[in-house]
């Protein structure tokens, strides 16, 4: 787990990926967004010490979905497609 005060993307890579993303924030909807595939991010730890992070793929994802809530932008804000992914049918329980 990671705990960043005051997160920074500071360097970001040219490649981008694309990835389908969702949120609690948007319950139901997931969509198509295209992000740096790497990223290295500054801020303080929990103890107010600088740190830096270099994040790719999945991590890489995760940071900037994140430090986008903190600027007032979500998913769907930058998602090429948003669309409601099909209902998961939960197994039968045995009685």
């Amino acid at each position: 787990m990671w705990a960043v005060l005051n997160p920074e993307i500071v360097k970001a890579s040219e490649e981008k990926l694309m990835g389908v993303e969702g949120c609690l924030s948007i319950p139901n909807l997931v969509g198509e967004v295209e992000r740096h595939a790497s990223i290295q991010v500054k801020g303080l730890n929990r103890h107010g010490k600088p740190m830096k992070i270099k994040a790719e793929g999945w991590l890489a994802r995760i940071f900037q979905h994140e430090i986008d809530h903190l600027n007032g932008v979500l998913f769907s804000d930058r998602a090429t497609r948003v669309w409601q992914p099909p209902q998961e049918i939960e197994p039968e329980q045995e009685v």
